[in-house]
């Protein structure tokens, strides 16, 4: 966080940052965009598209489990910060998102190395480091969830032998 902040500290203190697209629709949390829409543009709604690419890959490697729920995990999301933040959306988007690091998540802890082991924690806890913090800038800390998202799906697809979850192609 202190090395993204003395890289970036000019641009978050300008005006610039305060007038960019990051922040039109959101004023300190992601509350305050209920009943507005978004424009697909927004870092917010386009950075839930990055997870396509791990799903597709889940689907070529046959684990049909691990593809929908990463899919509809990845629709929900986009859908919640695309239209109006609604309680109704939100439930989807958290549902689904659970159902697919239940059934992703996994793979880490079952025929990986230590290193495989160590940098799936790294990339975990800088997801969830950005999510704590998300109430200080909304959009800039909960794109960079969805992206360190995307890196550990990216990551756990790469690290996957292709036999999905215990030798069956379901998860």
């Amino acid at each position: 966080m202190a090395i993204i902040r003395a890289t970036l500290g000019d641009y978050f203190d300008s005006d610039l940052y305060r007038t960019s697209s990051w922040l039109k629709t959101v004023s300190g949390c992601g509350c305050a965009n209920h009943g507005k829409s978004r424009s697909v543009t927004s870092p917010l709604v386009w950075t839930n598209m990055l997870l396509i690419v791990p799903a597709l890959s889940y689907l070529e490697k046959r684990c049909i489990l691990s593809f929908s729920c990463l899919l509809i995990s990845s629709i929900a999301s986009m859908a919640y910060h695309r239209f109006a933040e609604t309680d109704r959306l939100l439930l989807f988007d958290r549902v689904s998102a659970v159902c697919a690091f239940l059934v992703t998540a996994p793979r880490v802890l079952w025929g990986v190395g230590v290193f495989e082991l160590l940098f799936s924690s790294l990339l975990i806890a800088m997801a969830f480091g950005f999510k704590t913090i998300q109430d200080k800038n909304y959009s800039v800390y909960h794109s960079l969830w969805h992206f360190f998202i995307f890196l550990g799906q990216i990551y756990l697809c790469i690290i996957s032998d292709g036999s999905c979850f215990l030798k069956r192609n379901l998860l």
